[in-house]
């Protein structure tokens, strides 16, 4: 029996870090079939196009998890959404 390594990426919030932070899991998962990757999106109320983004590749490899976390308006500053993420 093979040992799973689990990777946890928090993209930052916004198109660019999405896509491409499903992008390089997919391809992590391609090269070694022993890596499970769970990918944490912020969502925030006016982030329609994150949730577009997500579910164009919510079907490309089962090995990969996206959990989406609710972030509203409760973040003043990046610094208190990054605390946030360190305490998950």
């Amino acid at each position: 029996m093979k040992n799973k390594a689990e990777l946890i990426f928090i993209p930052a919030p916004g198109i660019g870090h999405v896509v491409s932070t499903l992008e390089f899991s997919n391809r992590l998962i391609e090269q070694d079939d022993r890596i499970l990757i769970t990918v944490l999106v912020l969502k925030f109320h006016s982030s329609t196009f994150v949730d577009a983004s997500t579910s164009l590749t919510a079907d490309r490899s089962e090995m990969t998890r996206k959990a989406m976390i609710d972030g509203g308006s409760s973040f003043h500053s990046i610094v208190q959404l990054i605390q946030v993420m360190i305490d998950l």
